[in-house]
């Protein structure tokens, strides 16, 4: 997943725990910034097959590609608010993220669990679910700990992996 390995010699982990703290940060940035709650964001592509690339180069972390995420909401949101907002985070963050060593282009698109319904079955569907189980688990865990403390703080925040 993290490749090529910089001409420096930077460590293939060090790489991975890098671009996987990007991933939660951009998790928790998110949901911090919405004022509805998602129910569930959805790493996919390269990254959530395990297959995205990313490589140090002069001190910055760079992803070749993007890192695109679902941003699932409750059914009656209004998506088309909330992905002119989601936008505008995109272009926010990124050059947060870039201010701080790290260059990554980003993809923030709202959705509704019926969305995941209406998906025909596909070998890439299945085999890109399959390989995203191990990311999801990275998302999914901010957002239990979110969660939590959500609850503990009395909001009651509900989130929805898979189906």
């Amino acid at each position: 997943m993290f490749s090529p390995i910089s001409p420096e010699g930077t460590c293939g982990i060090v790489l991975k725990t890098r671009t996987e703290s990007m991933i939660q940060e951009v998790c928790e940035s998110l949901t911090s910034w919405l004022s509805l709650r998602p129910e569930a964001i959805v790493l996919r592509g390269s990254f959530a097959r395990d297959e995205g690339s990313v490589l140090m180069a002069g001190g910055r972390l760079r992803v070749l590609g993007d890192m695109e995420y679902m941003v699932v909401f409750s059914p009656g949101a209004d998506r088309r608010a909330l992905q002119r907002f989601l936008d505008e985070q995109e272009v926010q963050l990124r050059t947060e993220l870039f201010s701080r060593g790290m260059y990554c282009d980003l993809e923030f698109r709202a959705t509704y669990p019926e969305y995941f319904h209406r998906l025909s079955p596909q070998i890439q569907n299945i085999a890109e679910s399959a390989r995203a189980e191990e990311k999801l688990s990275v998302v999914a865990g901010v957002c239990r700990k979110m969660q939590r403390r959500d609850r503990d703080m009395g909001t009651g925040a509900r989130m929805q992996f898979g189906s």
